[in-house]
């Protein structure tokens, strides 16, 4: 016996009826996935679509035909968090890759936005850039964890200067310090 989308069981004589709350269910996920590609949090997407389903806000992605919310409708949090995880595993692993351009394009639009503090020297803006791209090297497997600099390793810090010469690299060996006292 097969099953209506709603999950009940169905007459084999009978054909499958999609109702309303498959269609709203269909719609939320699409608005989900819409709301998450401009970059909104996931208690901002359940507030935008509680808000959409009792008419005080519009939808970023079409209503179908004859989609009928109910009175007072809500969305919670990790219901959104669920669909939107349900919606990423449905999606082809292909789509990975658009995702990671379009959230690198979104880098970089925040990071041109942050430039006019940038040059001014404003501190939050300089330390919210330097977040942005360090979202950026790792989102595309260019970031470098810094190496793990051990002083009482009794190795220090080796500095090395490219000078341009015809010996171009130049090391310098840091000065340990002595911890004994003497």
């Amino acid at each position: 016996m097969k099953r209506n989308p709603d999950g009940t069981w169905r007459n084999a004589r009978r054909a499958i009826v999609v109702s309303n709350r498959i269609i709203i269910a269909r719609w939320v996920t699409a608005e989900i996935l819409r709301c998450k590609l401009t970059g909104l949090s996931m208690a901002a997407i359940a507030v935008h679509i509680s808000r959409v389903g009792q008419a005080h806000e519009r939808p970023l992605s079409p209503f179908p035909e004859g989609i009928e919310f109910p009175t007072n409708y809500r969305i919670s949090e990790s219901a959104v968090f669920k669909a939107y995880h349900k919606a990423m595993d449905r999606q082809p692993a292909i789509n990975a890759e658009v995702f990671r351009k379009e959230d690198t394009a979104r880098c970089e639009d925040m990071f041109l936005k942050l430039q006019r503090g940038v040059s001014q020297g404003d501190p939050r803006h300089i330390d919210t850039a330097v977040r942005v791209l360090a979202h950026k090297a790792k989102l595309n497997g260019y970031a470098v964890e810094p190496e793990q600099v051990s002083i009482s390793g009794g190795s220090g810090l080796n500095i090395i200067l490219n000078l341009g010469g015809p010996d171009p690299c130049h090391e310098i060996p840091a000065v340990s310090e002595d911890t004994s006292g003497n």
